[in-house]
């Protein structure tokens, strides 16, 4: 019965309820409840989804306390974001104070598409992070600048 999909066998139960077969409705009850492993792996995947999103949560509170309720890239105070500078794959292992900062929506959406280029939006990161002393990021970022020089892309 395993092999069989969830709808499918809600389907053959309430067959057999109809046709009060009560001794195969509680094998099929059985193949539909979830096995042990899925459901802890369920339990694993909601409380690091929590952590993960605490984390975010903190690091949010610390750069929007940082930023003074302003955008730190134009000084804006309207529709602030909270933007992870080195987005994609990489970000969960780089998700820090350091590689955050506090953006406008306007600038959000502009860096987000690389206008005017993503050069422009490295080197305005680049002077955040120094400002800060964030100097990790400032040495990502610089990389990044001088990857995209060499390329001709700024």
């Amino acid at each position: 019965m395993r092999s069989l999909r969830p709808n499918t066998l809600r389907a053959i139960r309430e067959v057999l309820r109809a046709a009060d077969r009560e001794d195969l409705v509680k094998a099929v009850d059985s193949a539909l409840r979830p096995k042990r492993a899925v459901t802890s792996a369920r339990k694993v995947r909601r409380i690091k989804t929590a952590a993960r999103r605490q984390k975010t949560s903190d690091i949010r509170d610390l750069v929007a306390a940082r930023a003074s309720g302003s955008c730190e890239a134009c000084g804006s105070v309207h529709e602030l974001q909270l933007d992870h500078f080195f987005g994609g794959s990489s970000r969960k292992a780089l998700e820090s104070v350091d590689t955050c900062w506090l953006l406008c929506a306007e600038c959000h959406r502009q860096k987000t598409v690389n206008l005017p280029s993503p050069t422009v939006w490295l080197a305005r990161f680049m002077i955040h992070a120094k400002s800060h002393g964030y100097t990790t990021a400032y040495g990502i970022a610089d990389n990044r600048f001088r990857s995209l020089q060499l390329q001709g892309r700024d």
